[in-house]
């Protein structure tokens, strides 16, 4: 059992597998395979009805190398057995990695107990630089927030209230 998930998913979910299939990379953050990646068998069910089977190592060997959607160049136009090729490809990926996914889980070798998630404290003295969570920048950080308030101003306000923003605060 663990007590967190790996990070890094939104940006490179097939990379992620590594932590469970590679053998090698395993041996430093042990999740119970001990280094047999190589040898543990899954079959794995395509969108299209076909199965194969192939070691956890094998099926994320393949995602990484193998099936590898093609890059499209700026002002390129593809033709129609280019974008249906580009989703073949794509969904026989995700057909993978969530036939590992699903491995992993099916073993109950690594259970996460918690997985990481993000909070932000609002403030009626920082404005965020946006109140949408926009993925690697969050709310906008540090550069984009703006304060409402000087910190004389914050502490007239705080005053006035008793140091109590209780009442301020409620939804």
């Amino acid at each position: 059992m663990i007590y967190s998930i790996w990070g890094g998913a939104v940006n490179n979910p097939y990379g992620l597998m590594q932590v469970y299939a590679d053998a090698h990379f395993a041996k430093n953050c042990e999740y119970g395979f001990k280094g047999k990646q190589d040898q543990i068998s899954l079959e794995i069910e395509f969108s299209d009805g076909s199965k194969a089977t192939k070691t956890f190592y094998a099926w994320f060997d393949d995602i990484i190398k193998n099936l590898v959607e093609p890059t499209k160049n700026e002002g390129e136009t593809w033709t129609e057995e280019q974008i249906e090729n580009y989703n073949r490809i794509h969904t026989k990926r995700l057909d993978v990695l969530a036939g590992l996914e699903a491995g992993v889980l099916s073993r109950f070798e690594a259970i996460p107990l918690v997985a990481r998630s993000n909070a932000n404290i609002n403030s009626f003295k920082v404005e965020n630089g946006t109140d949408t969570y926009v993925t690697f920048v969050g709310y906008g950080g540090i550069r984009e927030s703006t304060f409402n308030y000087t910190d004389e101003q914050w502490n007239s306000f705080l005053r006035a209230h008793n140091n109590n923003l209780t009442e301020e605060y409620k939804l």
